[in-house]
């Protein structure tokens, strides 16, 4: 029996929507409609109304992220996750894509692990200033990008030209933030305090790593971009968006300069081919990937598979598809749940073909 555990947080969300009427969630109704049309069981609950020891083992499970601040209520949902898992339930995405979302340093560790053309902009994770200056006894090229794990929009984004001035951003970026919460000054000067002291009585015990502590990523910087694409993928279908950089600026996320291609040129068809091949390797029911082009190659700078926003989808008249080694436009406007229903049971239809 094919069954499915649609998991909602405690705003009643499993996904984002941004249709007017939608109250900025997606319709849990029609998404298990479509599930059922398909032939699955389909059970709706809350992730704080589950109560252990009921046994999920072999049931999908589709679950929500969190970007509050401080990712406490995400610490939650892994927990949930966890003890699903440890019953033998499958999570769509696979646990590492729920830890990777809203965590740029998680995501970067599993660029690692694909191949080299999606691993062609350079990054380097570290997690304090100190961290930092042991990365910087070996050369950095700069301008370099930093980024703080967590973060949307280009929050938590800067460009350094030299090393006096990203050892700054570093320090701004984590002075007053623990894993994206307020660190108070009370607690700043307690935790001086507290190094003081230990030095003080020779204490070689530490019990908390020095302030700022803030896990963060340095990635190469592509020159000379005017914008970047959004590409979401939805099984087959493809949603394109371009997004123009800001003025006087280098990022495009978040910049609201958002068009829809008019028609696929060679620069759309590389990207287009380019997150095909990061959906194979990534072997996630759905993707969301931003991607660079420098005029003669892509270079993948984020992705995320769950909890990503639907704009390019939602807004979109039309997808993409790959028919006979070609890209062919259909001229539709999509539902997201139904496009999000239908991506899951086409990735359960060919599980293992990308393994």
């Amino acid at each position: 029996m094919k069954k499915i555990l649609i998991l909602y947080d405690n705003r009643g969300y499993v996904a984002y929507s941004l249709l007017p009427d939608a109250k900025g969630k997606l319709n849990i109704t029609l998404l298990k409609k479509t599930f059922e049309k398909a032939g699955y069981v389909v059970e709706t609950i809350g992730l704080h109304q589950i109560r252990f020891p009921t046994v999920y083992n072999d049931w999908y499970v589709i679950y929500p992220s969190s970007e509050d601040y401080g990712l406490f209520y995400k610490s939650f949902i892994e927990d949930i996750l966890l003890r699903l898992q440890m019953d033998g339930a499958i999570l769509l995405p696979r646990f590492e894509y729920f830890r990777a979302h809203h965590n740029k340093v998680m995501m970067e560790l599993i660029r690692t692990r694909m191949s080299e053309e999606y691993r062609t902009l350079s990054a380097k994770v570290f997690y304090s200033i100190q961290d930092l200056k042991e990365l910087l006894k070996n050369p950095i090229t700069y301008p370099v990008v930093v980024k703080s794990a967590a973060g949307a929009g280009s929050a938590g984004v800067a460009l350094a030209y030299n090393e006096p001035q990203l050892l700054r951003v570093v320090e701004k970026m984590g002075k007053v933030k623990f894993n994206g919460a307020c660190l108070t000054k009370k607690d700043q000067i307690r935790h001086y305090l507290g190094r003081i002291k230990r030095k003080i009585l020779k204490n070689k015990y530490i019990l908390e790593q020095p302030i700022p502590r803030e896990k963060m990523i340095l990635q190469s910087f592509v020159p000379g971009l005017e914008n970047d694409y959004k590409v979401l993928i939805f099984g087959e279908k493809f949603y394109l968006l371009r997004r123009k950089v800001r003025k006087n600026d280098f990022r495009a996320s978040g910049s609201g300069k958002l068009e829809f291609p008019q028609e696929l040129g060679t620069r759309e068809i590389d990207v287009l081919n380019y997150a095909e091949g990061a959906y194979r390797q990534l072997n996630s029911p759905l993707l969301s990937i931003d991607i660079a082009h420098d005029g003669s190659k892509c270079h993948m700078v984020e992705f995320q598979c769950l909890n990503f926003g639907p704009y390019t989808l939602q807004f979109s008249s039309c997808y993409y598809m790959k028919k006979d080694n070609n890209w062919i436009t259909i001229e539709t406007k999509s539902v997201l749940e139904e496009e999000f229903a239908n991506s899951v049971i086409t990735f359960l239809e060919k599980q293992g073909v990308y393994e």
